[in-house]
Parts: structure tokens; sequence; C-alpha cells
């Protein structure tokens, strides 16, 4: 057995590069994990790197003398104000600053809550901690940030100023009214941004993003014109969340738009229609060969039928398993048709499309029939139905012949039906139902809307 005290000498035998390298993995990147919860402050004492520090001064000495260790800042809380230090804070940050000397830092700050705007009296310190960090924008790597609002527009002058050379990711809430600049950020590969009328300029230069996501604001400032840009000029793009809320520039010509727009590694792509502009022209050019979820809203458009989604998913093959239609113009045959050309879809929303027990019987299975296995969306596994009343007697021949069961060969528990939701008057109408009983008891999901 080894003596603690030769487990002891060996420790202190470890070349301080070594060590370094070791406390380095001790540093969590907060951009592999999700925008929420508000992640631990770099502050905490049982936390790295302060908490390596603290073991012996051989530690101390390391750790100091590492800047990767000190190149992550992470500064706020997700509660209100009250509690929260602002002096020790900025303190922190000059340190960390300091101490990370030329790298790329990497940086989260949360200060969401405030009480008496323009009253506060650690509004001076905070606006310091912010000012010492905007001095160092040009070695943004990574910046995260939910400030109040008054507070936003001295985050994003970086942008209207060109001096972000190494940003890679850009996540910033509470925005109001201004224009991001992506030219800015040259490297820009993940950009979040949530507020209200928030404008993107892509510039002429083709940009390097792969994820998009402007989606959850209100008065969006996107315009189609904006979203042509975008689809031509960033086609490393894997995800894009946009909302599209303004007609200034009036819908497209289909001159302006070139013949073929491929977007290769598109794999999620979230359109949300605040105006009556209309995308057809987009969508008629548009191949997505990757698209795996798809998620469209159209809510003012002035037509009746807006059958441009199924040549899309016909010339594109792509292995689309999650769709959302909510509010798209279609008449029943067209939804049928866009159906035909995704048969691997696994989760489907169809909301604010009329449609009657011809849909439910596409997606019913007679497993008498030869043709069975052409049935519409053969891997369904979530259905919603929403804003209409399915009968009770095509609601639950669907629901029962999408479930494990006698001569149901083609149903395995790959491709069983888990959940389905609709209107309430119609869940309701089958509850009773022992067959349906049954189902339920074996882990159907019956949702009522």
């Amino acid at each position: 057995m080894v003596e603690l005290g030769q487990v002891h000498s060996t420790i202190h035998t470890i070349a301080p590069e070594i060590l370094s390298e070791i406390f380095i993995h001790c540093i969590p990147d907060h951009f592999q994990t999700s925008i929420h919860p508000f992640p631990t402050s770099m502050r905490r004492l049982d936390h790295a790197p302060l908490l390596i520090g603290r073991v012996c001064s051989r530690w101390r000495s390391v750790t100091i003398s590492t800047p990767e260790l000190w190149s992550s800042i992470v500064v706020g809380t997700d509660r209100p104000y009250k509690g929260v230090n602002f002096r020790k804070e900025l303190e922190a940050v000059r340190l960390w600053v300091s101490r990370s000397r030329s790298l790329p830092l990497s940086i989260v700050i949360g200060y969401s809550y405030i009480t008496s705007p323009g009253h506060s009296p650690d509004e001076q310190l905070l606006s310091q901690l912010f000012h010492t960090l905007i001095a160092q924008s040009r070695r943004w790597r990574s910046f995260r940030a939910k400030v109040p609002e008054e507070f936003v527009d001295s985050l994003l002058v970086p942008f209207r100023t060109g001096d972000l050379p190494q940003l890679v990711n850009f996540v910033c809430e509470q925005i109001r009214a201004h224009s991001i600049k992506l030219s800015s950020a040259p490297r820009l590969e993940f950009v979040y941004l949530a507020g209200s009328a928030i404008h993107i300029d892509f510039g002429n230069q083709i940009n390097v993003i792969k994820s998009l996501d402007v989606t959850r604001y209100n008065d969006p400032a996107v315009t189609l014109g904006d979203l042509l840009i975008c689809l031509t000029q960033c086609p490393l793009l894997n995800t894009l969340a946009i909302s599209i809320g303004s007609l200034s520039q009036g819908n497209l010509q289909p001159q302006e738009i070139p013949a073929v727009i491929e977007l290769p590694f598109l794999r999620y792509f979230n359109l949300y229609i605040h105006s009556d502009a209309d995308p057809c022209d987009l969508f008629d050019r548009l191949f997505l060969p990757a698209l795996n979820k798809l998620q469209l809203t159209m809510y003012h458009s002035a037509k009746r039928d807006w059958p441009h989604l199924g040549p899309l998913l016909k010339r594109s093959h792509s292995p689309l398993d999650d769709l959302s239609l909510v509010g798209v113009p279609m008449t029943e045959s067209t939804l049928l048709e866009c159906l035909c050309y995704a048969p691997g879809i696994r989760q489907l929303l169809i909301y604010g499309i009329g449609y009657t027990d011809t849909t439910l019987n596409s997606f019913t299975i007679n497993h008498n029939s030869p043709a069975a296995s052409e049935v519409l969306c053969p891997m369904l596994r979530e259905i919603t139905l929403a804003s209409a009343h399915p009968s009770p007697e095509g609601l639950k021949a669907m629901i029962l012949s999408r479930r494990c069961g006698r001569n149901q060969s083609l149903i395995t528990s790959e491709n069983e039906l888990q959940c389905v939701s609709c209107a309430h008057s119609s869940i309701e109408s089958i509850l009773d139902d022992p067959e349906i009983a049954r189902c339920v008891a074996e882990g159907l999901q019956l949702i009522s809307r």
C-alpha cells in the first residue's frame, strides 16, 4: 500500500504545465449548456479557479500564472439585485481581465432584475463593470447577457464600431430597437437575440453563422429582403429561427431571387410571418436536403391556399422528422400532398388549417389492405390536431390502427403512436371507450387543447 506521504510527494512532483492543463478542465464551458438557468458565479470559493488556489501555495501560484483559468467571466444572478455586492463583482471582473492577459474571453452577465431604475446606488458600479468588459470587446469569444434595458445599448456598441474580431457566440436578451451589424464580427457562428424591433444587418459579405435565432420578440424589424440576404449569405446555417414583421420593402420580386437557394446543412428552420408578407417565391427556390425540423407560422396571409411547401419537400428529399404548420393557408388536399413528401415525420402539429375525417383516414392504417404500407406518415409518434373537431369514430380508428396489437405487423415500438393532442370535446368523446382506455393504460397520452 502506498503511504500517504508518498502520494503527497508525488503530487508535488507534477510539472506546473501539467497542473495547468488539469486545472483548465475544471472550468466549465458555459456555452455548451442551455441559455437557462444562469451558471454559477466565478466568485464562488467552492468552484474553480478560486477553489484550486486554496489548496496550497504551489497550486495558487500555478492558478495565478495560468491565464486560461481566468478567461471565463461569469457575473450576476438570476434573482433580484438585493444582496448582490456590486463592488466585489467589479473587483472580480478587473482581476479576471488582468489575469487572463490577452486570451479570448468567455463572458456571461446576468442582471435581469433591477429596482427603481435610474435611482439605484449600485448603478454607477454596474455601469463601471459593463464598461470594463466592453473595453475588452476585441477579446470577446463568447458573450451572453441578460441585463436591464438601460444597459443594453452600451453592450451593443462594439457591433456599431466593428470591434469584435474574435466573437464566435453571442446571446443577448431584452434588446429594444437595435440593429446588429454582422460584419463587425466576422467569426460569429452562434446568435440568439430576444427583445423587440431587432434588425439584423447581414452586410454584403458571406457570413460563417451556423445558428441564428431571432424569433422570441415582438414587433420584428426583419423583412423578406433581409431573409433573402440571410439565406444567400449564410451558407453554413444549420439552425435558423427568424420572424418577418415588416412589409416596408414589399414582397420580393422573382427576378431578385437566385434560381436555386441551397442550404446543405440547415436542419432546423422556424419561420414566423407576423405581417401579410408572402415568402412563396423564396420557398419556390429553396433546396434543403438536410432539413430535420420545420416550423412555419403564417397568421396574416390573404391567400386561401399556399401550395409552396409540398414542392420544396419533394425536391429536397429531406429527412424531415418534425413538422409544425400554424395558420398556413392550406386546403386539405394541399396539406395531404405536403405530408406525402415527408414519410419520416414523427412529430406533427397542425393548427389553423381546416381538415375533415379525410385527413384522419389518411393517417389510419388498414392492416388488411395490400396498400397498408403506403399510409401517410408511417413513423408518426406524436400528433397535434388543433382548431378542428375530428369525429370520435375517425379519431378512434386512427389511434387504434397505430398502436401495437394483434395482426398489426406494420406497428412496432419504433413507430407506435405515443401522444395525441386535439380539441377537448374530441378527447372527451373517446375516453370512455374500452379500447382507448386500454391504450391509455399502456402509455398513450391524450391531451385536451
